[in-house]
């Protein structure tokens, strides 16, 4: 990533990038990315959902139970019956859903 970012001109001395397993590579499949565009479609990328993406990768990871993990997706009443039921049976992980455009932007 670094790399890719001194290529394009946006950091001329490089940029230090923590927290990742692999210091030189990306190694993320962008899953529940991929995953919500095909549920959400372009929605995917409005800025008023953000945060409720996070929630339903945090909710995820945190309710095991899909019948829990549904009541606290139905807290978001903009969510249709097909997109909650959809959403509540993937096993969601990682930042992968909301960072991808920022990352692929750069590289």
């Amino acid at each position: 990533m670094s790399d890719c970012l001194m290529a394009r001109g946006d950091f001329p001395m490089g940029a230090i990038f923590t927290g990742t397993t692999d210091q030189k590579n990306m190694n993320n499949t962008l899953k529940t990315y991929q995953d919500f565009q095909e549920i959400f479609g372009d929605e995917i990328d409005n800025p008023d959902r953000q945060v409720d993406f996070e929630k339903m990768i945090e909710w995820s990871t945190i309710f095991e139970d899909r019948e829990i993990f549904k009541l606290k997706l139905a807290e978001l009443n903009w969510l249709t019956s097909e997109q909650l039921e959809r959403v509540s049976k993937k096993t969601l992980s990682g930042l992968g859903a909301t960072v991808p455009k920022t990352i692929n932007a750069y590289c």
